[in-house]
């Protein structure tokens, strides 16, 4: 090959990586761009599902769903009893003497999880609990069930389900905390002589904290909660 032709080759070989090297530069440029636009409509999105805040404690949509869950045959059952109402297709949005089943239930699970949420803001503040945040329970749920699912696998003792669900770690987990918190008041304030009265002063903080607490509640995000 002569050298002219040989150099118009190599130019346009050079021309062409040159070509392909900036595409690709640009490609990963939009990949980046397009990842950081998920990452800030998940944000968002997280953002839409928070239902309440509890003195500073977010309420995920879905952590209020699994309290919702957990009262709705206890406001079957009421309305049952109270208003002889039957438990089929749009009862939870019909009105039964001025009550509405789903709007009960809401205010019920609401209830419910002020107590916990204070539980749980007790139990961080004394260093306890590193987040109360559902995402990070979630996050544990996962590394717990990945745990059992190993120790089946190696044939290991577990103790407990081979795996939890959501509402059954969720309260696992509360109910650990609250002898946890005791045995802090304890140190603190004691040693108690009679458990009975460690009890007692639990309580009382306990309810000096719901008699104080903030809640804001996203009534959009909540109105758009129905029953599953």
């Amino acid at each position: 090959m002569k050298p002219a032709k040989q150099g118009k080759r190599a130019w346009a070989i050079a021309l062409l990586l040159t070509i392909v090297a900036t595409g690709s530069v640009l490609w990963l440029r939009e990949q980046k761009a397009d990842a950081a636009d998920q990452e800030r409509d998940q944000v968002v999105s997280q953002e839409a599902k928070r239902v309440a805040v509890i003195n500073g404690a977010a309420v995920d949509e879905r952590e209020f769903q699994l309290f919702l869950q957990s009262v709705k045959a206890q406001v079957a059952s009421y309305f049952q009893t109270t208003y002889q109402a039957e438990v089929s297709q749009g009862f939870w949005t019909e009105t039964y003497g001025g009550e509405v089943p789903l709007v009960k239930a809401k205010q019920l699970a609401l209830e419910k999880l002020k107590e916990v949420k204070v539980k749980q803001l007790m139990a961080q503040k004394r260093g306890l609990l590193k987040d109360p945040g559902y995402p990070a329970f979630l996050e544990a749920l996962t590394k717990e069930n990945q745990r059992r699912k190993e120790a089946l696998r190696q044939q290991l003792v577990i103790y407990g389900p081979q795996q939890y669900d959501a509402w059954g770690y969720y309260t696992y987990l509360v109910s650990n905390l609250e002898p946890r918190i005791k045995d802090t008041i304890n140190e603190a304030e004691g040693p108690f002589a009679d458990r009975k009265l460690l009890d007692e002063r639990y309580a009382l903080l306990v309810k000096q904290e719901l008699e104080s607490v903030k809640v804001v509640v996203d009534e959009p995000s909540l109105a758009r909660i129905k029953m599953q």
